[in-house]
């Protein structure tokens, strides 16, 4: 990538109301903005931490440091981050900072220095006292998620149930827009639950204000990391040493349609490398063992969505956004980018109807992505033909190969049972592609 001019973001300390944010380009411009996180909604648990009110201040910082510097999709830039945190102790040891900084580097593709200072000053309220007289006993039972909106969050959920994994979903709902908070909202509202299990949304909004004429960075590239470390400060906070994320297996390593995407090109936000090393970070600071866990990793999404018929949930997924290119208006979903069409696929091989309403309908011909999408699953049949399909895989998609690598471990999976897991897993993708022959003129 082209090395771009600096930018540099001067935190002051977040109260109950948003802070002071002094932004600085390397011509001179400074420019002041306002930015927080409200979490008061989680004081209904009990009186937040310091290390976990550090960690929601650290992923307000990098989502709003991310959000406003200039755009650079094919350039890379140099982010300075200034933050107050009550723990300089803990954040500010060496290895924890060095172990972030690469993180950031793994997700961004930028250069970021993170510099921790002492806050000084009174905290917010829910530091200083529960929201309520008598914070609510916790179940013993307790799983804590990222509640997107999305369809992966929807049919996760129901094969969490299903599988009677936890008799209490703690869902942290989270990010900027008021829409998304809305439809994460509803479609929590929606659940019909079985008996004996309960769930609790928390929604976490982040706030930016002041930001007139600054424009908005479109390929925001830390976001997801950003949203991890609230859904880990959440469970954290709720006594769990867990931070539960429903993603099904082929959206989650997101393997490039063609042999030209590569890099940032195509997101891995929630790869299994990425999550390890991010709970690597988390840990760090604790100073004891945490996880960040995808139950779903050697799942397919239309697997997954085949739980939403045990549980009569099928009717709540044209209420699930996941498109890439969501729209401001009705209908908010374009139909046509890659996580709208594996969206319309899977429901088909599920054998659910999907009433979403989109934008299109169309499936678009050659240079689509869904011709981008039938080359990648022809490319993967392709393997399977072979003698030896594992080898055929990691010389076609190299990315499967580091998976076996550096996450085995971190799954206690063996190299060659995850290896064996992934191509049963790309496997029955294809299957499921070749069945429904989505995209072949029969929808």
């Amino acid at each position: 990538m082209k090395r771009q001019s600096n930018q540099s973001f001067h935190f002051d300390p977040v109260a109950n109301h948003h802070g002071q944010i002094s932004v600085q380009s390397s011509s001179g411009t400074n420019t002041l903005v306002r930015g927080g996180i409200q979490d008061h909604q989680i004081g209904r648990l009990g009186q937040v931490s310091p290390v976990v009110a550090d960690l929601l201040d650290l992923a307000m910082a990098l989502w709003i440091s991310d959000r406003i510097t200039s755009d650079r999709r094919h350039r890379s830039k140099s982010i300075r981050v200034v933050l107050p945190v009550r723990c300089r102790g803990l954040f500010g040891q060496p290895e924890v900072v060095s172990v972030l900084q690469d993180l950031l580097w793994q997700y961004t593709e930028d250069e970021w220095k993170i510099v921790f200072t002492d806050r000084f000053g009174s905290g917010r309220s829910v530091e200083l006292q529960c929201t309520l007289p008598f914070p609510p006993m916790m179940s013993s039972d307790c799983e804590v998620a990222l509640w997107s909106g999305g369809l992966d969050a929807l049919a996760g959920l129901a094969s969490q149930i299903q599988r009677r994994s936890a008799s209490h979903f703690i869902l942290v709902g989270t990010g900027a827009s008021g829409h998304m908070l809305h439809l994460q909202r509803q479609l929590h509202v929606g659940l019909k639950l079985p008996s004996g299990i309960t769930s609790e949304l928390f929604p976490i909004p982040i706030r930016l204000n002041n930001i007139a004429g600054m424009g908005k960075n479109r390929w925001q590239r830390a976001r997801a990391l950003s949203f991890q470390l609230i859904g880990a400060a959440v469970a954290i906070h709720a006594g769990e040493s867990k931070l539960h994320m429903y993603e099904n297996g082929v959206g989650a390593i997101n393997l490039p349609f063609r042999a030209c995407e590569v890099g940032l090109d195509h997101a891995r936000s929630v790869h299994p490398v990425a999550l390890h090393r991010t709970e690597r970070f988390v840990s760090l600071v604790l100073g004891r063992r945490f996880e960040i866990v995808n139950p779903f990793l050697f799942v397919t999404k239309a697997e997954m969505c085949k739980t939403l018929r045990l549980l009569g949930w099928e009717q709540l997924v044209p209420q699930s956004s996941s498109c890439d290119r969501r729209q401001r208006k009705r209908p908010s979903q374009c139909g046509s980018c890659s996580s709208c069409l594996l969206r319309r696929q899977a429901p088909l091989a599920a054998g659910i109807p999907d009433e979403t309403s989109y934008v299109s309908r169309g499936l678009g011909g050659q240079g689509s992505h869904l011709f981008a999408m039938r080359i990648q699953t022809g490319n993967l049949a392709q393997a399977f033909g072979t003698s030896d399909p594992w080898g055929s895989l990691t010389q076609a998609f190299p990315d499967l190969g580091e998976i076996a690598g550096r996450a085995g471990s971190a799954l206690s999976l063996s190299r060659a049972d995850l290896s064996s897991s992934l191509v049963d897993l790309y496997r029955r993708y294809v299957a499921e592609w070749e069945r429904t022959r989505f995209g072949n003129g029969e929808l």
